[in-house]
């Protein structure tokens, strides 16, 4: 059996979306001229397809939703100006509607993910001596934990276990996968064949994950190039396309 999400568009770029675990509810950003608009959508029935329940934000920048697994509760951002630059800060709000409140103070985000009990935001930020700091806060109240600060920048990142997160370190071939207390519980290989700069995608539980990959051939051919540019976005199992710089292209 095989579920299928299908997300379409009219007159809008850069959607993004955030979904439960079970794929009932669904928060989605649409981008369009002057505004971005975030959408919550659930499905009336199992197996049914989500359909607008009602529009929950509308900013003019920064706005992306999460929902957390459990379809509960929805987190959504806003920019904010902090005296490092462009930070942004976390709001949360019951799906179906209601007071929303701050989660966290504005942030220079690198990554965030909700745990898997919907407890907890968990936030990736440019640590003190450039690694990454990894912090805790509670979706209820806001209280902040520090788990850890890593000393390498992040590739990627996502829920594990019940409270914890598993991270890629940029330049690793190794998955660390955190528990709650911010201490490293496992560190899983990732075997070279696999491709470079994976990026994680969870099961619903968070005990397993699925990894997206770029095959080292590719990395290897584009190495020494330059600046690439992306002439077209396939979905595929067997074909990348890229644009080369003009200097190497064919006459």
């Amino acid at each position: 059996a095989r579920d299928t999400l299908l997300l379409a568009t009219t007159g809008s770029a850069s959607p993004t979306f955030g979904l439960s675990a079970d794929g009932a509810v669904l928060a989605y950003t649409v981008t369009q001229p002057g505004q971005q608009i975030l959408w919550t959508l659930s499905a009336s029935h199992p197996g049914t397809f989500p359909m607008p329940q009602r529009r929950a934000r509308t900013a003019s920048a920064g706005l992306e939703g999460l929902v957390s697994p459990d379809g509960s509760t929805v987190v959504y951002t806003e920019q904010a100006a902090s005296r490092g630059g462009r930070a942004l800060q976390f709001f949360a709000e019951p799906f179906g509607g209601g007071a929303s409140h701050a989660v966290t103070p504005p942030l220079p985000v690198v990554s965030v993910t909700i745990t898997s009990d919907s407890r907890s935001l968990i936030v990736a930020t440019r640590g003190s001596s450039g690694g990454t700091r990894l912090t805790a806060y509670d979706l209820a109240s806001g209280e902040a934990r520090t788990l850890t600060e890593l000393p390498d920048s992040l590739a990627s990142m996502t829920r594990a276990g019940p409270e914890g997160v598993a991270v890629v370190p940029v330049g690793t071939d190794s998955i660390l996968v955190l528990d709650g207390h911010g201490r490293i519980t496992e560190r899983l290989a990732v075997p070279d064949s696999l491709g470079a700069g994976p990026h994680l995608s969870p099961s619903p539980d968070g005990r397993e994950f699925a990894l997206l990959t770029t095959p080292k051939d590719i990395v290897a051919a584009l190495a020494g190039l330059g600046p690439v540019e992306v002439s077209e976005r396939v979905t595929t199992t067997e074909s990348i396309r890229f644009s080369l710089p003009k200097e190497v292209r064919s006459p």
